[in-house]
Formats: structure tokens, sequence, C-alpha cells
């Protein structure tokens, strides 16, 4: 081997060496998040993009189980180190002795806007009407309930709930006429309105302390790995400001990060909602989660669903 490619061959090795050492280093972790679309994903991608992530010297593995059930049982399996979920679904898990504990927000409100087919234009209008729903405990049957409650409307009296799936199998049951309304985010309202059909309140003025996603973990690794937390926390935090002053480079940042879908679109749904992301999380937020969440038993108290410790230590830091 003669020298030019000897030292070529030891710089590559040197170099593999030290990527090798730097990605050994991180801590490496586990998040879920029970929904695909970019009002969950983009602080993620972000992260990932820009690099938030390695700054807090963590290696996260993002991956997206469509279901809070499904999503909330693997915590608790181990399978998980964080996940993000509807926010109902932990404090109902919570509630119910499991050993959970929410540290951080993720968005603060929710951007639902109901939408109905021909002759559903107004809340009145839903007096009668099929509503559809994800499932059995999620997030969209607890927000249409509670915004029905606020209207004075009781479920199977005054409306009935079908649960079809995700939102595009309620967008293509709402088209085949099998429901008359359901709540969707901003991407998809985008489209529902072009195609004809009709706004008929906004669920998030409606319901303005109920946050939309929340970030929990276990109690046991809250206690034992508390600067972790905090420095996820933080990466997310930054990609939150980031996508709130550079929306244009965050919309691309979930480009090359392989999302799919019509970014034009998606640019313009990022304006409804942007301002929404936040770690932050408020017992106020929390007690409008147990008010819609059912839970009966008067002892449980804020505090014991949520630590806002690592949140606030999070925006405190660089």
């Amino acid at each position: 081997m003669n020298r030019k490619y000897f030292l070529l061959y030891w710089t590559v090795v040197f170099l593999g060496a030290a990527m090798w050492h730097g990605s050994a280093g991180a801590e490496r972790i586990r998040v879920a998040s029970s929904s695909p679309s970019l009002t969950a994903r983009l602080p993620h991608l972000v992260a990932h993009e820009e690099g938030f992530f390695k700054q807090q010297g963590l290696d996260v593995e993002s991956i997206v189980v469509r279901n809070d059930a499904i999503i909330l049982a693997a915590l608790a399996a181990g399978e998980f180190n964080y996940v993000e979920t509807g926010a109902p679904s932990p404090v109902a898990a919570i509630a119910k002795g499991l050993p959970f504990v929410i540290v951080g927000g993720f968005r603060s409100r929710l951007d639902y806007i109901m939408i109905g087919r021909k002759g559903f234009g107004s809340p009145e209008s839903l007096k009668g009407a099929v509503i559809g729903a994800t499932g059995a405990g999620g997030l969209s049957e607890s927000v249409v309930i509670a915004a029905m409650k606020n209207l004075g409307f009781q479920r199977d009296r005054d409306y009935k709930i079908l649960y079809v799936g995700n939102s595009p199998l309620r967008m293509l049951a709402l088209e085949q006429g099998r429901i008359d309304a359901s709540i969707f985010t901003p991407h998809q309202q985008l489209i529902l309105l072009q195609k004809g059909y009709h706004s008929i309140m906004d669920v998030g003025k409606l319901l303005p302390e109920i946050p939309s996603l929340l970030l929990t973990t276990t109690r046991e690794r809250a206690a034992a790995n508390p600067d972790v937390a905090v420095r996820f926390l933080r990466a997310i935090h930054q990609a939150m400001e980031f996508i709130k002053t550079n929306p244009d480079r965050a919309i691309d940042d979930a480009r090359k990060q392989k999302y799919s879908g019509d970014m034009k679109t998606e640019r313009e749904a990022l304006k409804y909602y942007a301002d929404t992301f936040s770690i932050s999380v408020s017992a106020k937020n929390i007690e409008a989660l147990i008010d819609i969440s059912g839970i009966k038993d008067s002892k449980l108290k804020p505090g014991d669903f949520f630590d806002a410790r690592f949140a606030v230590k999070a925006m405190a830091g660089k």
C-alpha cells in the first residue's frame, strides 16, 4: 500500500471511529407518537433535521403508533421511553392506577374544527346528527362529547357517535354520508372546505383549557433519568420556537425528513396551529382533562397526574 492510500485508509478509519464514538456517546431513547400528522410530527422532524436532539446529547428514534391505548400499553411494557398521545388518554390511565406521569405538554390547545356535510352548517343543526370519532376512549371521542355537552347536547339522546377510524377514514365516512359531521385538523379542514363541506364550530375556542397532546413517561423512568426528560423537552422546545420563527424552513425540514404530503397545503395549515406548540402544561389544563375524562375520584388532584418541573427546567436551560 503506497503512502497516499495508507494515509487515506487510516483517515477513513479514524473518522469512522470518531463518528461511532459520537453516536455511542449519545443517550438513545425511543419516543412514540399516536398521530402521523405534521400537527404532531413537525417538532420531531425539525429537531432531527436541525440537530437539536444531537445538541442535547440524544439519539432519538421517533416512531408512530396510531392508537393511544396501544402506545400507553407499550410504555408500561418498557417499549418506549416517552410517548406523545391525545391529552385525555394518559389522564384516564393514571386515574386507573397506571404508574405514569405527564412530564410536558406538546400542543397547548385544540385546533379542531367541526366540519359537516350539506345541511349541517351550525351547532343547532347537530341535533340528531351522527358524528364520527376515531374509536372508544380516544381524543376525538372525548373532544366531541365535551364540545356537544357545552352546547347542551347529550350523547345518544341528542346525537350519536359512530366509530369510523382515524382522520382519513373520518373524511371518507363524511364523503360517503355515513356520518353527518366530525372534527378535523387544519390540513383536513382546508381540503374539506375546498370540497364544499361546511365549518360548524371552532372546537378549540369552545374548549380553551383542553390541550391537544401531552408527553408521558413512567414514574420510575422520570425518577431514575430526570435529566434525559429535561434534555428531550429542551430539544422539542427549541424545535417549536424554530417552527414559529422559521415556518418555511420547518416545512422544508419535514420534506427532508421524508414526510410525504402536499407541502403547500401543509404550509398553509401551519398558520392555524404553529402557536399551539408548547411544552408547558398547567393545573388548569389537567383539571379540564379530568372533567372531560369523567373521573369520579375527588381525591385525585392535578399534581397526581403531572410534574411541571421538567418543562420549567427545559425552558430555563440552553
